[in-house]
């Protein structure tokens, strides 16, 4: 099962020239949008859960991309979810207050191995 509110994407952006030709590079971040692409998304995941005949509970892994660890910490307390079920998206180095460093998400779970 996939959940994706792709309404709020708009708010934080990282154009580069190959694929936005015209755009300023660099990221760029709208924070009011972008807080309130968050507000109710527990309450959006809860919905969409029960329209899909789903308790979160049942769920083996859950895997909820990368805004930061508060906010993955207050959506798990939100939906009722043990955080022992979840897949971390977020590196163990410290990188700043529990900002992920990129790329993270169900794609690239852990950091890479060091080369050495």
């Amino acid at each position: 099962m996939f959940l994706a509110d792709s309404s709020g994407w708009p708010a934080a952006t990282l154009y580069d020239q190959y694929h936005a030709p015209g755009r300023p590079h660099g990221l760029h971040v709208d924070s009011e949008a972008l807080l309130d692409s968050f507000v109710d998304l527990d309450e959006q995941a809860g919905r969409w859960l029960k329209e899909q005949h789903v308790d979160v509970r049942t769920l083996d892994l859950i895997c909820v991309h990368q805004p930061s660890v508060p906010f993955v910490d207050t959506f798990l307390t939100r939906m009722g979810i043990d955080a022992g079920r979840v897949v971390p998206t977020f590196s163990h180095r410290k990188r700043g207050r529990g900002h992920p460093p990129p790329p993270t998400g169900p794609g690239r779970p852990r950091p890479p191995p060091d080369p050495r």
